[in-house]
């Protein structure tokens, strides 16, 4: 469940992922807890925010394919390739980043739905 401790890590990190200093003062004045002690402070030229990270290297791996060779699909992976990388993940002792369950979910979502921002993405590629 979302506030749950793990370890000396505090409940819902927010702004700690890499590039988002680049927003860092809108992070910290924002009310997340804990973001002045564990905001990222390591900026990028272009942030790209997303509700979950993976969505967001989907995203950048289309539009890197779009800008350089068309719409070459096979820059994405395949569903079946990405239920198989999150099995073995959590085989591996991989816990969620929301819930931290062991379990095949992806921040707190079930895979469907990242496999359903996977076909929506693919979908667009094909446009």
């Amino acid at each position: 469940r979302p506030g749950r401790r793990i370890g000396r890590h505090p409940p819902l990190l927010k702004g700690n992922e890499l590039g988002m200093g680049k927003v860092r003062d809108r992070v910290v004045d924002s009310g997340v807890p804990f973001a002045e002690q564990n905001s990222c402070v390591v900026a990028t030229s272009h942030l790209i925010t997303c509700s979950v990270s993976n969505w967001g290297g989907y995203g950048l791996a289309a539009a890197v394919a779009l800008a350089s060779t068309g719409n070459e699909l096979d820059v994405l992976a395949s569903e079946r390739e990405e239920v198989a990388l999150l099995n073995r993940m959590v085989e591996a002792g991989s816990r969620d980043g929301v819930t931290a369950e062991l379990r095949a979910t992806v921040d707190g979502l079930p895979l469907e739905a990242s496999l359903s921002a996977l076909r929506d993405i693919r979908a667009i590629l094909m446009e």
